[in-house]
């Protein structure tokens, strides 16, 4: 199953966007794709050098 990570700052906007990440996350599973969220860049660029080592890397969203 190939997977989407999701870049999410949780202090970005004026307004909490988690609810928002949380139904991106539940749109793409139910469209048949593993999600990750992630808001440390140290752990995004660690999980991209993973998955795509692994071959399972689909795409990466910044989101919020």
């Amino acid at each position: 199953m190939k997977t989407v990570l999701i870049a999410a700052n949780p202090k970005s906007g004026s307004t909490d966007r988690q609810e928002l990440v949380q139904a991106l996350a539940c749109k793409l599973s139910a469209d048949g794709y593993r999600s990750e969220v992630v808001s440390q860049l140290e752990e995004l660029q660690h999980r991209i050098q993973i998955l795509n080592e692994e071959g399972d890397l689909n795409s990466v969203v910044a989101a919020g």
